[in-house]
C-alpha cells in the first residue's frame, strides 16, 4: 500500500441504501461531498507507477465527485497512454451525483482515449440516448468515440463484449436463488 495518498483533510465518503419493498422503492443517499477522495489532485499521484501498470481503471463516479477528481482522471488517462498502459472506464452512472447531460458532456472527450468502456444497457439509454440492442449500443459507442472494446452489461441477461473488429462475445451466467 505504499502508493496510498494519505491526508488529514476531509472524511470518508459514504452512501446509505435503504432497501424498499413494493410499492416503496429502494432509496440511496450519497454523502461524498467534502470527502477525502474528492480532494485528490493529479500532483498527488505517482504517475510513474501508473505508467508501469497493465491497466488504469476509473469510473464515471470519480469525475462526478469534484473538479479535482475530474482533473485527476484526465491526467490519469493521459499518463496511462504515455506508459502504454491500457485504460478502462466503467460508466457506473449515478443520478444522485450528476445529470445525464453533464455526465455525457464530461465523459465524451475522455472516451476516444479509452481502450475498454463498460456500461449498463439502461445507462447508455439514459446518458447517451442510445437505444436498441446491447449489440447496437456497443457498435454506436465504437463508431462515435473510437473505443476499441465495449462491454454492455444487461443485468440478469448477462453482457456482450464488442471487439474493435466487430466480433461479439456474449456472456451469460446461470442464476441460483439464494
Amino acid at each position: 500500500m505504499s502508493r496510498v495518498v494519505w491526508t488529514d483533510k476531509g472524511r470518508v465518503g459514504t452512501f446509505y441504501i435503504e432497501f424498499g419493498s413494493t410499492p416503496r422503492p429502494t432509496k440511496v443517499i450519497y454523502d461524498r461531498e467534502g470527502s477525502a477522495a474528492s480532494t485528490l489532485k493529479p500532483e498527488e499521484v505517482d504517475w510513474d507507477y501508473v505508467r508501469s501498470a497493465k491497466w488504469f481503471h476509473t469510473t464515471g463516479i470519480t469525475p462526478a465527485l469534484s473538479k479535482a477528481c475530474l482533473d485527476t482522471v484526465r491526467v490519469g488517462i493521459e499518463e496511462a497512454h504515455r506508459g502504454k498502459t491500457s485504460v478502462s472506464l466503467d460508466l457506473n452512472y449515478r443520478s444522485k451525483l450528476w445529470s445525464p447531460s453533464k455526465c455525457k458532456k464530461t465523459l465524451s472527450p475522455l472516451l476516444p482515449k479509452v481502450d475498454l468502456f463498460i456500461a449498463g444497457f439502461e445507462d447508455l439509454i439514459q446518458v447517451f440516448g442510445i437505444r436498441g440492442t446491447a449489440k447496437s449500443q456497443a457498435k454506436e459507442i465504437q463508431e462515435e468515440f473510437g473505443v476499441s472494446k465495449v462491454l454492455v452489461t444487461c443485468g440478469a441477461e448477462g453482457a456482450i463484449l464488442r471487439e474493435s473488429n466487430g466480433e461479439i462475445h456474449e456472456i451469460s451466467f446461470e442464476r441460483f436463488p439464494v
